[in-house]
């Protein structure tokens, strides 16, 4: 079940937030990870195999420093002019 997912993931060291993610179809569920710098991808495997969870895939998608820039704009506030 997702909540309980979600808090084998949100233990794993590094990890600093689960959100949700695209399922590859019927009765699977996705999971964006947020990490420090340290590659968390051999601690999720091992928590997941140790809760008993099957896991598909695992990819690392690096976000450019253009699309940081994007998100940060489109989320602030616009100023009142003086």
């Amino acid at each position: 079940d997702e909540p309980q997912i979600r808090a084998v993931l949100a233990a794993v060291p590094g990890v600093t937030a689960v959100e949700a993610g695209e399922g590859e179809g019927p009765g699977t569920l996705g999971f964006r990870l947020r990490y420090t710098v340290e590659d968390p991808r051999r601690a999720i495997f091992e928590a997941v195999v140790k809760s008993g969870l099957v896991l598909l895939e695992v990819r690392r998608q690096k976000v450019s420093l253009e699309e940081t820039f994007r998100k940060l704009t489109a989320t602030a506030a616009p100023r009142a002019a003086a």
